[in-house]
């Protein structure tokens, strides 16, 4: 189904931040994210916010491996 984004809520009530940042949104979804964080400066930084934690995450577990 076509995302929503008029309103903010309905991104927030769906997960769809952490489901763009698992990849879990097929190509037109992530498009339609992609264009709503753009212009959404809470979107944008929790996608930010997001993408470190997954970033620092895959650090700790390099480290663990050494």
């Amino acid at each position: 189904p076509t995302l929503t984004f008029g309103d903010h809520q309905w991104v927030i009530d769906r997960k769809v931040t952490e489901r763009y940042l698992l990849g879990e949104l097929d190509g037109s979804e992530q498009k339609e994210f992609e264009d709503h964080f753009f212009d959404c400066g809470a979107c944008a930084e929790e996608v930010r916010r997001g993408a470190q934690l997954i970033a620092n995450l895959k650090e700790v577990v390099r480290e663990g491996e050494n």
